[in-house]
This record gives structure tokens, C-alpha cells and sequence, in this order.
């Protein structure tokens, strides 16, 4: 009976040992991912472990390019945007402008058409 009991525990604890290995190779694997993805050195982007099958290696380069991609997109996209405000801003300030310095009454536009003709003849 006990080395029946003995035995359980044995393959109880042999199958805790399986699945902790696996999280191990998991992790590990987990960890180099993101070591390749978040190093800022541009030694290679390669990953620390070559790619065990082609497909592994397809996998490797067609995220890697769709993380280029998405990365690209989202560049353009604050380009765009900055463009965009400086462009309105500069559109805002030079209307404003244009608005404050020209005169809206009848009376107010005779003034500086008479003001520029008197600064043409004392010129």
C-alpha cells in the first residue's frame, strides 16, 4: 500500500516537474522575444537562438515586418498630424491677422485708402 502511495506521489510530482519545465522553456523563450524586440542596438535582429525550421524563421520575419509596418504607420501618422497643426496654426495667425488689420466700416476702409495715397505722394 505505501509503495503504491509512493508511486502516486512520484508521478504526481514527475508531472509537476514537466509542466514547470515547460513554463521554464516558455519563459525563456518569452524572454528572448523581448530581449530582440526592445534591444535599441543594432547588432543584428536576429534572435539570440537561430530559428530551429524554416516556418519558425518565416514566423520570426513576418512579424518582424509587420512590426516595421505598423511602426512606419504610426510615424506618418504623428508627420501628418504635426503638418496638419502647423498648417492651421499658421492659417489661424495670418487670417486673424488679415481681420484685424482691415477695416470693416465704409468710413474705416475710405481712411486707409486715403492714408496709403498720402504715404505714396510723401514717399
Amino acid at each position: 500500500i505505501q509503495v503504491l502511495h509512493l508511486q502516486e506521489e512520484i508521478n504526481e510530482t514527475q508531472g509537476k516537474i514537466r509542466k514547470v519545465r515547460d513554463m521554464i522553456k516558455l519563459y525563456k523563450q518569452l524572454l528572448q522575444e523581448m530581449t530582440v524586440r526592445f534591444s535599441n542596438t543594432s547588432k543584428s535582429d536576429e534572435p539570440m537562438r537561430p530559428p530551429r525550421t524554416k516556418e519558425e524563421e518565416y514566423d520570426l520575419l513576418k512579424k518582424q515586418i509587420q512590426d516595421a509596418r505598423l511602426q512606419s504607420r504610426l510615424e506618418q501618422r504623428l508627420i501628418i498630424t504635426g503638418w496638419f497643426d502647423l498648417v492651421r496654426r499658421n492659417h489661424r495667425d495670418a487670417s486673424s491677422l488679415a481681420i484685424r488689420s482691415a477695416p470693416s466700416s465704409w468710413l474705416g476702409r475710405q481712411r486707409k485708402i486715403l492714408d496709403i495715397q498720402l504715404r505714396q505722394r510723401l514717399c
